[in-house]
């Protein structure tokens, strides 16, 4: 049921809820809820696993608010003195150096051109409750670029600010949806912003998300592919390709969903033989949901499902941040390292627990 929210609304949101924000709203859910496989007709929420297509749920809340990003501001302000303390543990180099050469090895031998290996940074706090987590999402709206997004329950959640849309839905038979592959800093960029944007590696690790992306969408209907821009975080610059689908009949969103993620941007590519390297990689290292779809479904026709990264994730006193990189043939260990290690500090950045 979509409501007002009052104070006791609030209080019920933080200690179990949800909230995703698309271009000008902030989307609250509260109250009960219950997961189904069937897409119901009003807002509800999208979860699926990284690799598990047959787990996809629905999740339908009592309670649904729709806010202004004004009205949400207000609604959390930000109070940086609540914010949970961290104790970081450095990420394991050791394990990704094992990674990244056992990558390089499946490139030179398998026939993959690109793979995104990952790395996980633990940390222990006090347990995160319900003025944490107000706390987390007032600093999120403190920025504008990206989709704020978190689910959490008793003492297990995460919330996080994604730049990465997997598909926007916007009738029946029209999609969005964008290529967002090769990363540096910001104020790398901002330094010399044409050795990023013809930088072969990563325009080839670029284009290669781009091609998958066109490829799967031809089979439904008309693809247009935009021109290529830089898109910038607070403390990352990416590259973008927006990508857009006019399909030749009315489509099933789970199903296109399936058929685009993983995209090459976190996956493989060639996917097809890259599929069973990334589940080797995950069983040496669990990724824990890195880059699993989580979204809204406004109605029947619209919908806004977001690829999962940029997140705190947490149980209890743990919390942990994961973060991933494209590796390819030019790929070198250090650049790639560095690439991670931005990656995680500006999710801390992005809520304030650096």
């Amino acid at each position: 049921m979509l409501r007002d929210i009052e104070k006791k609304d609030l209080e019920s949101l933080l200690d179990q809820g949800a909230v995703l924000s698309d271009s000008n709203s902030l989307w609250l859910f509260w109250g009960d809820s219950h997961s189904q496989s069937v897409r119901p007709a009003g807002p509800a929420i999208f979860e699926m696993p990284f690799f598990s297509e047959a787990h996809i749920q629905w999740r339908v809340y009592e309670n649904v608010a729709r806010l202004t990003m004004n009205v949400a501001r207000a609604l959390f302000p930000f109070n940086k003195s609540i914010l949970p303390q961290v104790k970081w543990q450095p990420a394991d180099r050791d394990l990704f150096s094992q990674q990244f050469a056992w990558v390089k090895n499946q490139i030179q031998d398998a026939g993959i051109k690109k793979l995104v290996p990952y790395t996980l940074e633990k940390g222990s706090m006090s347990s995160i409750g319900p003025e944490q987590r107000e706390a987390f999402i007032g600093r999120a709206l403190t920025f504008s670029q990206g989709y704020l997004y978190g689910r959490w329950e008793g003492e297990k959640g995460y919330i996080g600010r994604t730049p990465e849309v997997l598909i926007e839905q916007s009738s029946p038979t029209e999609f969005s949806t964008m290529a967002l592959a090769g990363t540096v800093p910001l104020s790398e960029y901002e330094l010399n912003p044409n050795s990023f944007e013809k930088d072969p590696k990563q325009s080839d690790e670029h284009q290669w998300v781009v091609d998958d992306i066109a490829n799967v969408l031809s089979h439904f209907g008309d693809v247009h592919v935009s021109e290529r821009k830089v898109a910038k975080t607070p403390s990352l610059a990416h590259l973008q390709t927006n990508i857009k689908l006019v399909s030749r009949q009315s489509l099933d969103l789970e199903s296109l969903i399936i058929q685009l993620h993983p995209t090459p941007a976190l996956g493989a590519y060639p996917r097809e033989k890259g599929l069973a390297a990334l589940k080797q990689l995950d069983g040496v290292l669990s990724r824990d949901e890195l880059g699993a779809p989580f979204g809204l479904s406004f109605n029947p026709n619209k919908a806004l499902v977001l690829v999962g990264i940029r997140k705190l994730q947490w149980e209890h006193n743990n919390i942990q941040i994961a973060s991933g990189c494209g590796v390819v043939q030019s790929s070198e260990l250090e650049s790639e390292w560095q690439e991670l290690m931005a990656k995680r500090n500006s999710v801390k950045n992005l809520f304030g627990v650096q």
